[in-house]
């Protein structure tokens, strides 16, 4: 590290009172030109290939993902920097950090700054990429660590009134300057000859998707954490109880956070990309477009518990700002499997993205090296992945409520449906029995014993779009029954689930098909109904735990008469095989309308009878 005198251009903004400090954009600039050198302290270039070599092995052992290498330094207010005085009785301070070839830069503060002081963080080009600092990031912790800026040069710039600076001068100090080597937006590992790309895989999903549009409520409380300036993982806004709106946050204990460094956490909000790539694009594996700029900086630890859970809530140290529109997501500890279930999470550190499993899952308990046997829920995803970064992003059960988080597997883009392990939230839930190993005591502090809890003060979700049944058309007639028979409908809302059911009966009662579907058609199998026989059928769509039946509900068709003399055939294709023996057996001990269903005797019923019929017959051909 060495130090230097340079000039700079830097903003000049009127200084705000402390109550009315707290802003959520980025502030207007009104560049001067100080005559002024300004103090500048240098920092080495980092041996990015012996990093990039650690990180392999980190990645062998479940570490989370890093990108940039914290660097402790004691540079404060009154020793380092540069103090002029304005013609309007304020002053400024100003200090430049420069870390040769850096492609990123953040910085931890001992942080107690008084009421006019107004802090800004530029980057080499004297551009803001996220709001100024006040008073009101003042914490009990007394630390203040900021979001990155790209490029291997900050600017901090601070203006307060002239009777502020002695207070200022003791109060803020650089504590830690961490200098990335991996960039951001791409993750593209620098250093490296050819750089190494590791952005996130093209299979991922957008949240802005129409796929994840049943979970827009859901998107907003995953966040995507920076410890330590370092350490990047996600995790999620989570509810209790008390329904107080309490900022609690729940990630991975893999992830690193602890006592000592709980104060460290930056929270990025609503990264995301504005458009929906399309998945499996160049411009789905390409960095988007998402802001840096809504944050929050600084929690408390509340408790951790380390295998068999993999599981950690923090107390957010600040208010969530109203403008962020975030949520704070429900919770079921029941100790059932999810029947299905989506992740929210931040693949390689990038734009939020939506996986989706549509199977009922599993516990399974799994030894993850480095982190040790963590009872799970194992998840094969349908679509989209996870990767690294993903870590601590929670697992979503079929009701939208947080079941687990996520802390370990082998899903990539070119294995997509190999498994994930997400530490159970049940599990945890006593966890190791005290309250700095439980979630119990945070997230039901009145002791209500409620197994589940919905999201904090959200609007309830939307049903399924309606949808048309639209062939057979209801009410055809002369439906071929001897052949495959195309049950189709139109699609409901993207994400949602089908159910089928057909029947004899107007009510839908005895159905002889009640049956998942995939999105949009269903088949019946030549020979399944019988001929001359009037069939009812319906499509349910279900997301969220809500339902919506297509239109109409039932629609009806009639099959045309099938001619057969042959003793044994129910089906009708002039020849007794197996089909007609499962026709029989299907609906054995039923009462059917005469002559249908396996009823080859036409006596209304099917019976023993039917059976012998069959199996005399069996194999032969009219």
């Amino acid at each position: 590290m060495s130090r230097r005198w340079l000039g700079l251009a830097l903003p000049i903004v009127l200084a705000t009172p402390c109550a009315l400090a707290a802003q959520n954009g980025l502030d207007e600039q009104i560049l001067v030109s100080p005559s002024n050198p300004v103090d500048v302290v240098h920092f080495d270039a980092l041996d990015v290939p012996a990093l990039l070599a650690e990180d392999e092995q980190r990645a062998v052992q479940n570490q989370p993902l890093r990108i940039a290498m914290p660097t402790q330094t004691n540079l404060p207010a009154s020793n380092f920097g540069t103090m002029s005085r304005l013609a309007d009785g304020r002053v400024m301070w100003r200090l430049r950090i420069e870390a040769q070839d850096a492609v990123n830069l953040n910085i931890g503060t001992h942080y107690e700054v008084p009421d006019s002081a107004q802090i800004y963080i530029l980057d080499k080009f004297g551009d803001m990429h996220f709001r100024s600092l006040t008073c009101a990031d003042n914490q009990d912790t007394k630390e203040f660590w900021t979001p990155v800026i790209p490029g291997d040069e900050m600017n901090i710039y601070a203006e307060m009134n002239e009777a502020d600076w002695p207070a200022f001068r003791a109060g803020f100090s650089v504590s830690s300057v961490n200098i990335g080597y991996k960039d951001m937006p791409g993750v593209v590992f620098q250093g490296a000859e050819p750089p190494v790309d590791a952005r996130s895989g093209s299979c991922n999903v957008d949240v802005v998707c129409p796929e994840a549009d049943p979970w827009d409520n859901q998107v907003p409380a995953i966040g995507r954490t920076l410890l330590g300036g370092s350490i990047l993982c996600s995790g999620s806004l989570i509810n209790n109880t008390a329904e107080d709106g309490t900022p609690y946050f729940i990630t991975a204990t893999h992830c690193g956070i602890t006592t000592g460094n709980a104060s460290s956490l930056v929270i990025y909000w609503n990264y995301q990309n504005s458009t929906c790539r399309t998945p499996g694009s160049g411009a789905s594996g390409a960095p988007g477009n998402g802001s840096f700029s809504q944050f929050s900086s600084g929690s408390t630890l509340r408790c951790r518990y380390t295998p068999p859970g993999d599981v950690t809530l923090v107390q957010i140290n600040s208010a969530l700002p109203p403008a962020y529109n975030l949520e704070l997501l429900g919770w079921d500890r029941s100790s059932t499997p999810p029947t299905s279930g989506v992740g929210i999470h931040h693949p390689s550190g990038q734009e939020k993205r939506f996986s989706r499993e549509d199977n009922a899952t599993i516990f399974q308990s799994v030894n993850i090296g480095g982190i040790g046997v963590v009872a799970g829920i194992r998840v094969s995803w349908n679509l989209g992945v996870t990767e690294g970064g993903s870590s601590g992003s929670p697992f979503l059960n079929q009701n939208s409520r947080i079941v687990g988080v996520l802390s370990g597997g082998s899903s990539f883009c070119s294995t997509p449906t190999s498994p994930d392990y997400y530490a159970r939230f049940d599990t945890a839930w006593e966890g190791g029995g005290t309250s700095a190993t439980r979630l119990k005591d945070w997230l039901d502090p009145g002791n209500t014993g409620a197994t589940t809890l919905g999201q904090y003060n959200a609007a309830p979700p939307d049903p399924p779009a309606p949808f048309n049944l639209t062939s057979p058309a209801n009410g055809a007639t002369e439906v071929d029954s001897t052949t495959n028979i195309n049950l189709l409908w139109s699609s409901s809302d993207p994400g949602v689930t089908y159910d089928v059911v057909l029947s004899a009966n107007s009510d839908l009662s005895s159905p002889i098909i009640d049956a998942p579907a995939p999105s949009g058609f269903f088949t019946v199998p030549g020979g399944t109904l019988s001929g001359n026989t009037t069939y009812y059928w319906g499509v349910t769509a279900t997301a969220l735990g809500l339902s919506t039946n297509s239109t109409p509900y039932p629609g009806s068709f009639t099959t045309a008469s099938v001619a057969s003399n042959c003793p044994g055939d129910a089906d009708g294709d002039n020849a007794v095989t197996l089909n007609d023996l499962n026709i029989v057996l299907f609906n054995f001990g039923t009462s059917v309308p005469v002559g249908t269903q396996g009823d080859v005797d036409e006596d209304g019923n099917v019976t023993l009878n039917d059976l012998n019929i069959v199996l005399f017959n069996f194999g032969t051909s009219c």
